[in-house]
């Protein structure tokens, strides 16, 4: 079996939506058996989101408009796909009177708005599959994913999950189609599991399923060697292991967040990143631990908009006991007597702890970027040194290994940071 997730911009418009159905029939002809997850149609949830803190007819009607347009264009023939969208849409039209009517919008009200915007793109995705001839079930991700109580980040109560998900293994469908991002808890409230929640349902889908892969389509072509937005010289990575995926992409790299793929990594299913656009081209494969080889390094990501402080190590040490940097510090780095830290301050809660904090130890912050560095394995001497050539000329404030020992850390004065990149990026090109 296998698990296939498609992001909000592979079910954005209605070619999009065909794309996806071309990709689905040869995955189906290919493994006999998938399971589809897709998120809201690009932009829904920030509709969803709007409505459900403030009643927008005009919102509303748009959203509606958009999901009709989406059905006339891909389905030349009458479908019943726009009754079942009206029906969803007049269900949240109900949901909306009542929370207007209240006055106020819960975290478990919001989760509920939200959701419909999966079940929308489900809904008209499940349609053109069976225009296609492709035999087709909608799944109602709530009977699946069991969670608890904690609205807008539930957690996953994964033995339940795994129960519910039996039925999968044995049904007659070809193709099951199901939301990413939602569940339910024991009494049947309907909960999301966060931003990035579709990879984490595709990738607990897999784990309950016993897929032999779990492949998540977006609009690029897998995990590339740097920003391509940044660096246009930048390729995919054939492969990666989940340790390197993990530190890219805490120090930049957002194609993938690793959390959410964990319940593959645990069980060996591979991950591969694929483009819902360029379907022909092989992506990235992440996989639980990589063939060992040769050290080398393999790509750059690199964290701008930071603040670089120095300090004693205990002035440090008091900085992270006194709490409101919990999630900020992104490089940490100590000797015997003095250290560096690096904050990006993503909140105000942040930004107001982080200026306290300086205020009262009297430290002045400098603005800077952290480089973090991908190697193939553990560092050694000579790969250091060719990565502190490159940056020749630039004002390095710290250096410091990841937490797997794969990735160099390199923070650098802010002006510095892209052209750092570039001169990586270029070293990691000669050595191909």
């Amino acid at each position: 079996m296998l698990v296939a997730k498609f992001g909000g911009t592979s079910v954005r418009d209605a070619h999009a939506m065909q794309q996806v159905v071309r990709i689905l029939s040869s995955r189906v002809a290919e493994h006999g058996s998938v399971i589809a997850v897709a998120s809201a149609t690009s932009g829904t949830t920030n509709t969803l989101l709007t409505l459900a803190a403030q009643r927008d007819a005009e919102a509303e009607r748009d959203c509606r408009l958009r999901h009709h347009a989406i059905i006339d264009e891909a389905i030349s023939v009458t479908s019943e796909a726009h009754a079942r969208v009206d029906e969803l849409f007049d269900e949240l039209a109900t949901y909306l009177d009542a929370l207007a009517i209240l006055g106020e919008c819960t975290d478990e009200s919001r989760d509920t708005v939200v959701s419909f915007g999966e079940r929308l793109s489900t809904t008209i995705l499940h349609a053109l599959c069976v225009h296609n001839g492709i035999n087709t079930a909608l799944v109602d991700a709530r009977a699946l994913i069991r969670t608890d109580a904690r609205y807008g980040s539930a957690g996953v109560d994964m033995s339940t999950t795994r129960t519910q998900c039996a039925s999968l293994r044995t049904t007659d469908a070809q193709l099951i189609i199901t939301q990413g991002f939602i569940g339910a808890t024991v009494d049947h409230r309907t909960t999301t599991l966060g931003r990035g929640g579709s990879d984490y349902t595709a990738a607990i889908l897999g784990w309950a399923c016993d897929a032999t892969a779990i492949e998540i389509w977006t609009d690029v072509s897998g995990i590339y060697t740097c920003d391509p937005r940044v660096i246009p010289a930048a390729t995919p990575i054939p492969t990666l292991g989940f340790q390197h995926v993990r530190e890219l992409a805490l120090y930049g790299a957002k194609v993938v967040h690793p959390e959410t793929i964990m319940p593959a990594v645990s069980a060996a299913i591979p991950v591969r990143i694929l483009n819902t656009f360029a379907p022909t081209e092989p992506g990235t494969t992440i996989v639980p631990d990589p063939t060992p080889s040769d050290a080398h390094i393999v790509a750059v990501s690199m964290l701008r908009d930071c603040r670089h402080v120095l300090a004693s190590s205990t002035v440090l040490a008091r900085m992270r006991a006194a709490g409101g940097l919990d999630g900020a510090v992104v490089v940490g780095a100590d000797a015997i007597d003095s250290g560096a830290l690096v904050v990006r301050c993503t909140t105000m809660e942040h930004a107001q702890a982080f200026t306290a904090l300086c205020e009262a130890h009297d430290l002045h912050a400098t603005p800077c970027g952290v480089l973090a560095v991908c190697s193939t394995g553990e560092w050694t001497s000579d790969q250091i040194a060719r990565v502190m050539q490159q940056l020749d000329g630039c004002h390095v404030r710290t250096v410091t290994s990841g937490a797997t020992h794969t990735s160099l850390l390199v923070v650098l004065d802010e002006r510095d940071v892209v052209h750092g990149a570039e001169r990586i990026h270029a070293e990691i090109t000669r050595r191909r």
